[in-house]
């Protein structure tokens, strides 16, 4: 991971920790612990959008660890017939640090 990067998606998960809790505490006092208007959703929301931006950049910068790591869980858990169990996944996944949606989304902006 960059450090630019890191540094960014580190500033945004604190800043999403920090709305969140503002979040509960005004969901708390103004709405009875109910679910009315919250003027953090909106900011919570863009939080969300930033970091998911600024993770996907990240891997697409980190392309080649990525892949290779992708490939080598992959290789693990393919069976002698060449095919992969699915129920595998959530295992591939921890594996090479990265979900199957991140996955497809990095190779499509990466244009491999």
């Amino acid at each position: 991971m960059t450090t630019t990067n890191n540094n960014s998606i580190i500033a945004i998960k604190a800043e999403l920790a920090d709305l969140t809790a503002r979040a509960r505490a005004h969901r708390n006092t103004h709405n009875e612990g109910g679910y009315g208007y919250n003027p953090y959703d909106a900011k919570i929301e863009d939080a969300c959008r930033r970091l998911r931006e600024a993770e996907l950049a990240d891997y697409a910068a980190r392309w080649p660890q990525i892949r290779a790591a992708w490939n080598a869980a992959l290789a693990k858990y393919t069976n002698k017939d060449g095919n992969i169990d699915m129920r595998n996944l959530p295992k591939i996944e921890a594996e090479a640090g990265i979900s199957l949606g991140d996955m497809k989304a990095v190779k499509a902006m990466a244009g491999a």
